[in-house]
């Protein structure tokens, strides 16, 4: 039983990274939501598409202001981190 015991200890501990990786990219998103308020409000840009991972952005349109709604003109759900400028320009050509 001891031996069971140690293995879920061990495991609840490796649990509790993630929980903070979530609250740490919860927190970013939100910290980027709160640019694109202020930028929406301030008038620096007309139009904005908003390409980010699925999760993101998930946490992005909880913060989102009604004037920064207003100036979405679309949402793109999904990761293109590291892939090349050509690669991101079709994904946007295909959604």
């Amino acid at each position: 039983m001891d031996g069971a015991g140690s293995g879920s200890k061990g495991h609840q501990s490796s649990s509790a990274n993630p929980d903070e990786s979530t609250r740490a990219e919860d927190g970013y998103a939100a910290g980027v939501a709160a640019m694109l308020n202020e930028r929406a409000l301030s008038g620096a840009f007309d139009h904005l598409l908003v390409i980010a991972a699925p999760k993101t952005l998930g946490e992005l349109r909880k913060h989102w202001g009604k004037p920064l709604q207003a100036k979405l003109v679309g949402e793109i759900a999904k990761d293109l981190t590291g892939q090349s400028a050509d690669q991101i320009v079709t994904a946007i050509d295909k959604a």
